[in-house]
């Protein structure tokens, strides 16, 4: 193969990633009135998701992880700190962004935030322009890193995973299995 085919396979893959029109945002916000608002504002750019109630957002994140997710802050029956930090520890959510929205500009609150993993914080009440390029900007950065971490783990010719993931992710496995007292078998063919 000569370099010029293995450098259109590398530009293929890197075209053929995902653009900004197929990320999911999450928006989190006990009010329907403020996730109405802030999906209508992001709705041009991105895939919007909004829920109501805070506590099924893990169970959401599990089934279909989002490209970000923006939170008010301030919900009746949850801290949302600390699900932020729920969010940063599992292994599905733990690179994706987090915004907080909110009318407190405490630099306590924000504090916490920032230690709780947050990407951003915006408070209210939310300009439409500053909201967009402020998702536009993290999600480009969550992009670039994503790309990023597939050219890392993946043959550029073949998109199959290479030795270096593997490094990586069988001692995850190992555990994994170790715990449901399963077994792992490997084969790897390494032909230059």
């Amino acid at each position: 193969m000569t370099q010029t085919t293995a450098y259109t396979t590398l530009e293929a893959s890197v075209f053929a990633s995902k653009g900004l029109a197929d990320c999911i945002v999450l928006v989190v916000d006990d009010e329907q009135s403020s996730c109405l608002l802030i999906t209508t504002i992001l709705s041009d750019m991105v895939q919007c998701e909004f829920l109501n109630d805070p506590a099924r957002v893990i169970t959401f994140c599990e089934k279909q992880p989002p490209d970000l997710i923006i939170f008010d802050i301030n919900m009746p029956g949850i801290n949302c700190i600390e699900l932020c930090q729920q969010l940063k520890q599992s292994r599905n959510t733990s690179a994706c962004p987090v915004v907080f929205i909110t009318g407190d500009g405490n630099a306590e609150t924000q504090n916490k935030c920032w230690q709780a993993g947050a990407s951003d914080y915006v408070r209210k009440p939310v300009i439409a322009s500053t909201l967009v390029h402020r998702v536009k900007n993290i999600l480009q950065s969550k992009l670039r890193l994503d790309l990023l971490t597939e050219l890392t783990f993946k043959d550029q010719l073949t998109a199959l995973y290479n030795r270096y993931y593997l490094f990586t992710e069988i001692p995850t496995q190992l555990k994994r299995l170790s715990r449901e007292s399963k077994s792992l078998g490997v084969i790897m063919i390494d032909i230059n």
